[in-house]
């Protein structure tokens, strides 16, 4: 679950560049996202379910973002407010730390990385 997730949201844009400029394509990249992301978090092993839920947390608040934004990127990158909005998102330390944590967890246990 955690490479798929991985995989499909390779940057804002998943694994799709046409989304950067596509909100239609961007919805269905950050709707695949959204919803790899919290199968995840409810079949995370229970060492790590709270971090993943702090993670997941962190996805679905974009995605609220990108969806009341139209999924437009283009429009997002001009809204200072919207650029601050997902800047406190994506800066958010405890988020930061909880992937760092999973990562570590996945290495160990999976041989492999989750991010």
């Amino acid at each position: 679950m955690a490479k798929e997730l991985d995989a499909a949201s390779t940057g804002t844009h998943g694994e799709d560049p046409a989304a950067i400029t596509d909100p239609k394509v961007m919805k269905e990249v950050w709707t695949k996202v959204t919803s790899l992301s919290q199968k995840l978090r409810d079949n995370a092993p229970s060492e790590v379910k709270s971090d993943v839920k702090k993670m997941v947390s962190s996805i679905i608040a974009m995605n609220d973002v990108f969806a009341k934004n139209g999924y437009d990127l283009t429009g997002m990158a001009k809204d200072v407010k919207v650029r601050a909005e997902l800047a406190k998102i994506s800066g958010d330390a405890t988020v930061a730390e909880a992937s760092t944590r999973f990562q570590k967890f996945m290495t160990k246990n999976c041989g492999t990385n989750a991010n």
